[in-house]
């Protein structure tokens, strides 16, 4: 395979994330893919003695909003881009694979926002839409190649609230994605304060003495959900299916991820006490 100088697509490096994350243990990723993985300006691959110790995007810190998003696509390769994209900027993604199945899941998710492809099995995506509509106003963006205009006014007329018309930008749908989030819910500004450390979970920047830190996605998750939890025990159960929806996540993924977030904060002069580990039970964050 010829060399190039031009960055990989951001399918492509999409892709080997979500396979580098299923099939290949963390301490065995292969130094060859390091160069690939960081072509992509989005992403961050960390590394000791040339083994690849995790990788994963930065979280944006102008995204402003931490939401659920249900992506019913049924076209296995666009899903699972729609995911690692969407969870790279922090958010929490449940899937299906068609509109019957979206269906029985949706009645008890009840996401912020709904991405929906039209060329579906049984239950289409303009009738599912409709649908949703009878009980609920979360937005809607179709994602679909129906590009004709009688496709995508439909589309409106059933209550969507966006169309993209595949293939799609990724830079784009992500804007798009922001914009529903913040138009349909007001953004609300809060910080919380652990010790000399500040979480701002509007904007999502965490400081320790005035100094913003560079977390990774997972890392900030964690560091947010314990300390919305301030005093309080979360149990490994509760955080694993929280932030790693438990599906692929090793056993040692919290630890792992605890270990890089307390390594940046005592470098940045936090109390090494922050966040304490009760062992066999879960992990406390504390005001101090």
């Amino acid at each position: 395979m010829s060399r190039t100088k031009s960055p990989p697509d951001s399918f492509h490096t999409a892709c080997i994330l979500h396979l580098i994350q299923i099939y290949v243990p963390v301490s065995g990723v292969s130094n060859q893919l390091i160069p690939t993985l960081l072509h992509d300006p989005a992403v961050r691959v960390e590394y000791r003695r040339g083994v690849a110790l995790s990788w994963n995007r930065w979280i944006s810190t102008g995204d402003g909003l931490t939401s659920t998003i249900f992506v019913v696509e049924d076209e296995p390769d666009v899903r699972e881009l729609l995911r690692v994209t969407l969870e790279g900027d922090g958010h929490v993604v449940k899937t299906a694979q068609n509109g019957v199945a979206a269906k029985r899941i949706i009645e008890n998710l009840k996401p912020d926002l709904i991405l929906l492809d039209v060329g579906m099995p049984g239950i289409d995506g303009f009738e599912l839409a409709r649908r949703i509509r009878e009980t609920s106003a979360v937005p809607i963006i179709f994602v679909t190649a129906a590009v004709a205009e009688a496709d995508q006014l439909r589309g409106f007329g059933v209550g969507g609230n966006d169309y993209i018309v595949k293939p799609f930008s990724l830079a784009v749908l992500r804007a798009r994605v922001r914009e529903q989030l913040k138009t349909s819910r007001p953004q609300m500004t809060e910080t919380i304060t652990l010790g000399n450390v500040q979480i701002n979970t509007a904007d999502r920047i965490v400081q320790c003495n005035g100094v913003t830190l560079e977390l990774t996605s997972y890392e900030y998750r964690l560091l947010e959900l314990l300390g919305s939890r301030v005093g309080k025990l979360v149990r490994k159960s509760e955080i694993l299916n929280k932030i790693w929806d438990d599906e692929y996540a090793d056993p040692h993924v919290i630890e792992n991820t605890l270990y890089r977030l307390r390594a940046k904060l005592a470098a940045s002069g936090a109390n090494r006490d922050l966040i304490t580990t009760h062992r066999g039970m879960g992990f406390r964050a504390n005001r101090r």
